[in-house]
C-alpha cells in the first residue's frame, strides 16, 4: 500500500510578476505616443489573458498565507488588466455603433483612486524590500499624472511622460520577477534590497 501524502498549493511565487510585466510592456507604448491607436485591440488582447494569469496566482498565493503578493495580483488582475481592456473594449464598440463615448474623465478619477491603492499596496512590500515600495510608489505616480492629465488639471504632455514612469516601472517589474525567481527556484542570489519600513 502507498504511503498518502498531503498535497498542498505551491507558492507561485513571482509567476504573477511574469505576467504582469507581458502586460504592462503592451501599454506603455500607447501612452508614449510610439504606436498607433490602431494596435489598441492587441492591448485587450494582452491585458485580458494577463488578468487570467494574474487572479490566479493571486488566488493561490493568497490560500498559501502571501497576501503581500496576493493581495496586488488580485487588484492588478481584476482592477488594472481587466478594467483597461474592458475600458478599450467599449470605446472600440462604441466607434463601432457610431456612439461617441469619451471616457477620459471617468478613467482620470479611477486612475487617481488606483494611485492611491498602488500606495497602500506598496506598503507592505516596504516591509520586504525597499526596491519594490520604489516600485510601486513609480507606479502611482503613471496614475496620478495620467489621471490629472485626463481630466485637464495638467497639460497633455504629462501622459507621455506616465508612459516613460510605466516603462520604467515595466523593467524593474521584469527584474523583480527574474530575481524572484532565480532566487526560489535556482539557487542564485539576485538582490532586491534591505526593508524600507520595519515590521
Amino acid at each position: 500500500m502507498s504511503n498518502e501524502q498531503n498535497v498542498g498549493w505551491a507558492d507561485p511565487g513571482f509567476i504573477g510578476l511574469m505576467a504582469l510585466a507581458a502586460a504592462v510592456a503592451s501599454l506603455w507604448p500607447i501612452l508614449m505616443g510610439i504606436v498607433p491607436p490602431t494596435a489598441v485591440p492587441m492591448v485587450i488582447a494582452w491585458m485580458a489573458v494577463t488578468a487570467v494569469a494574474l487572479i490566479i496566482c493571486g488566488i493561490i498565493n493568497i490560500r498559501v498565507g502571501n497576501l503581500a503578493v496576493g493581495a496586488p495580483c488580485i487588484v492588478f488582475g481584476c482592477v488594472i488588466n481587466g478594467g483597461t481592456a474592458a475600458t478599450f473594449l467599449i470605446e472600440l464598440w462604441g466607434k463601432s455603433a457610431g456612439i461617441e463615448i469619451i471616457g477620459a474623465p471617468i478613467n482620470g478619477w479611477v486612475f487617481l483612486v488606483i494611485g492611491f491603492l498602488s500606495v497602500a499596496m506598496g506598503w507592505p512590500l516596504g516591509k520586504v524590500s525597499w526596491l519594490m515600495w520604489a516600485w510601486m510608489m513609480d507606479l502611482a505616480l503613471v496614475f496620478w499624472l495620467a489621471g490629472l492629465a485626463f481630466l485637464g488639471f495638467l497639460g497633455p504632455v504629462f501622459v507621455p511622460v506616465a508612459g516613460w514612469l510605466l516603462l520604467v516601472f515595466n523593467i524593474v517589474c521584469l527584474y523583480i520577477a527574474f530575481a524572484g525567481h532565480i532566487n526560489t527556484a535556482g539557487g542564485g542570489k539576485m538582490p532586491l534590497g534591505s526593508p524600507i519600513f520595519k515590521s
